[in-house]
């Protein structure tokens, strides 16, 4: 061995002593790492944990070997640490302009339909006031009742022994089941080329029940008829079959609830901790971050078991397990409950209860919400679906990587944008990103070096389908937008000869859910629908037919349906179907350029209602004294059986507690927003709160100056009392007038302690209301709608 060579980790092991001498020598000779890299905690699988500034050593340490175990003792869901995936610190996350967010009418919300004054309100000023429920295809609303897990073999559905034979003959359920049993390797066919959809499914849906995974079903063009071929699963390529019981239907459903956390990041802790693969979860819809909220999940062939570790999860809890046949997919669901708190409402309640009368009654103006056009009022979302339409890549790729001065961002993504502006030099601006393959500007950038400088279609390439879809979505919102609230300044609620209603009326919404363009019906095959599409509404796939002018007379102005500009819709037959071309044109577009764009984003179109209306509404008015302070429980904290929370009914401010449901494709912001008559953009609502937390120091300084001059006065009513007070009892007493007067001494001392903490308080308070109120922006205010 050579002399120079290090020692093997076999040889004696290293003092204590030896042992702190080497990590001193180590950490001299250590270059000076970053704050970011600092404040995070490499664990064994890759993941970083973030510690808080001003936390010691031994702490993290503690935290970290706690969260790198099984095992993870649960603290409390407020004020915890976030699980990453990267070493981003949120104090890398450069504050925005309070002023500096986009406003309802720059992206066409300008109507109202209400009657009747409005008034102010917070919206969600903390995440605990909007708590979403997804209701199910069922009709019920998804509640986390409980947390325990299945039995090793307990089975929530078994096989039914059912052989419906209004959707297969009996001959074709003999010749199945003996295809099943004896494993055969014919199919039984089945044409089904003048079934719907709905009906198809009802057949796949059924042989799943009576077989479970012991067949396979798809459909298939044969001889120009659509054919469905059903057969053994054999476990080959194409009929995907492992070891799983064959009594035991093939997918796990959960309810998974969760606070303040992308939907994301939910999946990726949920795959780490039972070790499925992520694209093994399904869920019927994506839920806000800056919310407390439940829903399904699934999946496939999970075992219970393997959600052990997953109990003591932070921010998140599962429960309710079930083993189903049917998958979970996008839109999958009936829509959401909601339950939110609007706070420092000054109207009365007379005002209130009949804003709410004329919102259960009247609806809401069906706008897609500012949510929908992104968070940038610099670069708005549509800004680049625009461009893309126009086949303008170059502009697109610059809005994207244009400087956003004023705009919360975080510090890499910044200097990735500065230094490209300046450069147009993309590995120049790739070395400040901490996540090239995780922002849309580094992939656009990573794009940009592969394919050389000018290639700005091939770097839109590099991006995810669904991202650069949600730019033409965004786009083709703001022309809905636009044309809704042209049509109902103009002409009100009166239903106008030629508008769009559904050709089937007998059919009920629910039933006809947004279809994949041109994808196979197969239970197995159909992929996972977009679900932009889903918040937009009826697909263009949907028959609608335009309304006479008798039949306007008496027509429901809640059916009334106007399309989003694509290459496969119909326009109303008036005047309002001329305003696309204007509008389109006004921004050199034309409806031929949704035909035009790159097939990979073609854009189709499709309807939606104009109005809508919340169903079973319910509220309340309470009184509160601390604006910091939950006001409604959650589900976790009912199911742990947790005291509500502690009402003040003297309280000096107003909240108003409602409740209702709306369809997959409706705005909880757009609701609230008709139901108040108030403007729900971030700066708004930002300027509300900073109002209201000054006004409510104001009332603190108030309070404490009314204590302070009430204790002066019981001092001088003292001091009267003492100098009426006979001498010779003083003489007689002189150990206990002594002791009494140093208990005096030290109680006033205690409150003017205590007077000058308070004061402290609200001093320290109002010099970090701005911080909290850019806090208050960074954190993904806009609500959800699925």
């Amino acid at each position: 061995m050579e002399e120079n060579s290090p020692p093997k980790s076999e040889d004696k092991p290293f003092s204590v002593l030896a042992r702190f001498r080497q990590l001193k020598k180590e950490k001299e000779h250590t270059p000076t790492t970053t704050s970011a890299e600092n404040d995070t905690l490499p664990t064994t699988s890759g993941t970083v944990f973030q510690t808080s500034k001003g936390s010691n050593n031994n702490s993290s340490e503690r935290e970290f070997e706690k969260r790198d175990g099984v095992i993870n003792e649960r603290r409390t869901f407020r004020g915890k640490r976030s699980l990453h995936e990267n070493s981003v610190k949120p104090d890398n996350r450069l504050p925005g302009d309070l002023h500096l967010s986009q406003h309802e009418s720059d992206v066409g919300i300008t109507e109202f339909i209400r009657d009747g004054p409005g008034f102010e309100v917070i919206i969600k000023h903390r995440y605990t006031d909007f708590q979403v429920n997804e209701i199910d295809l069922s009709g019920n609303v998804v509640k986390l009742t409980s947390t325990d897990l299945l039995g090793v073999n307990s089975v929530s559905e078994t096989l039914s022994e059912e052989e419906d034979p209004t959707i297969m003959s009996p001959e074709q359920w003999a010749a199945l089941k003996e295809v099943s049993e004896k494993s055969l390797p014919t199919t039984v066919n089945i044409d089904v080329t003048n079934l719907d959809k709905d009906q198809r499914q009802r057949i796949h849906k059924a042989v799943k029940r009576r077989f479970g995974t012991r067949v396979y079903s798809n459909t298939k063009e044969i001889d120009g008829k659509k054919v469905m071929l059903i057969g053994h699963a054999s476990g080959d390529s194409n009929h995907r079959f492992c070891s799983w019981p064959k009594e035991r239907p093939e997918y796990l459903h959960f309810v998974m609830y969760k606070e303040n956390i992308e939907m994301s990041e939910v999946v990726t802790v949920l795959s780490r901790y039972t070790r499925f693969k992520p694209n093994r979860f399904g869920y019927a819809g994506n839920k806000d971050k800056r919310a407390v909220t439940t829903q399904q999940m699934c999946v496939r062939r999970g075992d219970c078991q393997r959600f052990t570790s997953c109990k003591n999860l932070r921010a998140i809890a599962v429960g309710n397990y079930s083993y189903k046949w049917e998958n979970l997919r996008l839109g999958d669901l009936n829509g959401n409950r909601f339950k939110i708190v609007l706070r420092h409402i000054k109207a009365s309640d007379s005002v209130i209860e009949e804003a709410v009368h004329q919102f259960k009654t009247t609806g809401f103006i069906n706008y897609f919400g500012l949510q929908r056009f992104g968070q940038s009022a610099l670069v708005p979302t549509y800004t680049i679906g625009k461009a893309i339409l126009k086949n303008d890549w170059k502009l697109a790729v610059e809005l994207i990587l244009k400087p956003r001065p004023g705009e919360s961002c975080y510090r890499d993504v910044k200097e990735a944008r500065d230094t490209w502006w300046k450069t147009r030099d993309a590995s120049d601006a790739l070395k400040p990103l901490t996540r090239k393959d995780k922002t849309i500007e580094g992939k656009i950038l990573v794009g940009l070096k592969k394919h050389g400088p000018n290639a700005y279609q091939n770097a839109f390439d590099n991006l995810p389908r669904h991202t650069v879809t949600l730019y033409l979505h965004s786009y083709q919102s703001l022309i809905w937008n636009k044309i809704v609230s042209r049509r109902i300044k103009q002409y009100g609620l009166k239903v106008l000869p030629g508008d769009l209603v559904r050709a089937d009326p007998e059919l009920s919404k629910d039933e006809d859910p947004v279809e994949a363009d041109g994808k196979d019906d197969s239970e197995e095959e159909e992929e996972k629908r977009d679900l932009s599409e889903f918040e937009s509404g009826y697909s263009s796939k949907v028959k609608v037919r335009p309304l006479t002018a008798q039949e306007a007379e008496t027509a429901n102005i809640m059916d009334v349906m106007y399309p989003l500009p694509g290459d496969d819709i119909r326009l109303p037959d008036n005047e309002v179907g001329s305003w696309y071309a204007e509008l389109l044109q006004e921004d050199g577009n034309s409806m031929d350029c949704f035909r035009k764009v790159n097939k990979k984003y073609g854009m189709h179109g499709s309807y939606r209602t104009m109005l809508e209306r919340a169903e079973d509404v319910s509220w309340q008015t309470v009184r509160y004294s601390d604006h910091d302070e939950d006001i409604i429980q959650s589900d976790f904290e009912i199911m742990n059986g947790k005291a509500p929370p502690r009402q003040d009914p003297e309280g000096p401010y107003k909240a108003l507690i409602i409740e209702f449901n709306l369809k997959v494709c409706s705005y909880a912001t757009m609701a609230l927003r008709e139901l108040a008559k108030c403007e729900t953009s971030t700066s708004s609502q930002a300027m509300l709160t900073k109002q209201a937390r000054q006004e409510d120091m104001a009332k603190k300084r108030q309070k404490l100056d009314k204590d302070e001059g009430q204790s002066q006065e019981m001092e001088v009513e003292t001091v009267v009392v003492e100098n009426h007070t006979s001498s010779k009892t003083v003489e007689q007493c002189p150990k206990s007038v002594m002791e009494t007067e140093e208990i005096s001494t030290e109680s006033q001392r205690d409150d003017d302690d205590r007077r000058t903490r308070e004061l402290k308080e609200i001093t320290m308070r109002e010099a970090v209301g701005d911080n909290l109120i850019n806090k208050y922006i960074e954190s993904d205010y806009h609500l959800s709608v699925i």
